[in-house]
């Protein structure tokens, strides 16, 4: 699931990773291509502050949110397994666009994590990574606008008569919210309409991830979201990066991939950045799942 948050000060036209900024000409030119999303870019950017993304250490603080430390930890896992070549991240039309453009080999990968269902067609064209999110551990909030009272005020077994604003790419979300009983499903396709709906109330409601601090607000310039507290949402599924087999480099990138993501998972800094990031939020540990 695309997300959230908070919103860079600085220009878009400066988005990138600050050490490419600065890298060699030649550098740049040899630099493997993936992509994300705009105000993933921009968090991205608020969040390193110019530091090395594989010398991260803590993955909280301004800017941190679950996309883009997934993106730190992209970094950090392919310098553990041996690659080191550098990334260029390019601004992602969409995620549609994306996978095929990793099918074609026009990117080396996704910057984001990809939901394995969404990869069916794509067969050989790409490598899938081990899970980074195993099924069922992928949990979200009920996010509405700070100010509607009727959603946080609509008793548990009413909520599927909300208005629900989703992204028409979000196909597990989609089929979450019909398993749910969820009739009015309002789509857009990008995360800031998504929050001017919800914002306007012309929808009560959206799926997405917990975030860190105490309220777990999402704070943008179209509008601020809270949970509904004590009620937490399970996304069925697994969540991958995906290679590309077609490109020049792809199999020593996705051999680097596996072994450094091997290292992040049993030095338990995988699930650290999660809950720091407040992905893996503590105050949700006891919410109820919405069945």
């Amino acid at each position: 699931m695309a997300t959230p948050l908070l919103q860079s000060r600085r220009p878009l036209a400066l988005l990138c990773t600050l050490w490419l900024l600065t890298a060699a000409p030649e550098l740049i030119a040899e630099a493997s291509r993936i992509t994300a999303t705009t105000d993933i870019l921009s968090d991205y950017d608020l969040f390193t502050a110019g530091r090395d993304p594989t010398e991260i250490d803590y993955y909280g603080g301004e800017g941190a949110r679950r996309d883009v430390i997934e993106l730190v930890l992209l970094h950090q896992a392919l310098h553990l397994g041996g690659y080191h070549k550098p990334l260029e991240i390019v601004p992602e039309e969409n995620y549609r666009r994306t996978l095929h453009q990793v099918a074609a080999g026009e990117l080396i990968s996704s910057g984001a994590l990809t939901w394995k269902a969404d990869t069916h067609d794509l067969g050989k064209d790409i490598l899938l990574s081990d899970p980074v999110i195993e099924n069922g551990d992928f949990q979200v909030g009920l996010y509405t606008a700070h100010n509607n009272q009727k959603a946080l005020n609509t008793e548990r077994q009413a909520l599927a008569t909300l208005k629900v604003v989703s992204n028409t790419h979000w196909k597990t979300d989609i089929q979450t919210l019909q398993q749910l009983g969820f009739d009015n499903i309002y789509l857009t396709n990008t995360w800031v309409s998504m929050v001017r709906m919800l914002a306007a109330h012309r929808a009560d409601i959206t799926l997405a991830p917990f975030q860190p601090g105490n309220n777990m607000a999402i704070n943008q310039s179209e509008g601020r979201l809270i949970p509904i507290p004590g009620i937490k949402v399970a996304l069925t599924g697994s969540r991958h990066w995906i290679v590309s087999a077609k490109h020049p480099e792809g199999d020593s990138y996705f051999v680097a991939l596996q072994k450094g993501l091997a290292q992040l998972k049993a030095s338990g800094t995988l699930e650290r950045a999660y809950r720091e990031s407040g992905f893996h939020h503590p105050q949700i540990a006891h919410w109820k799942v919405l069945k």
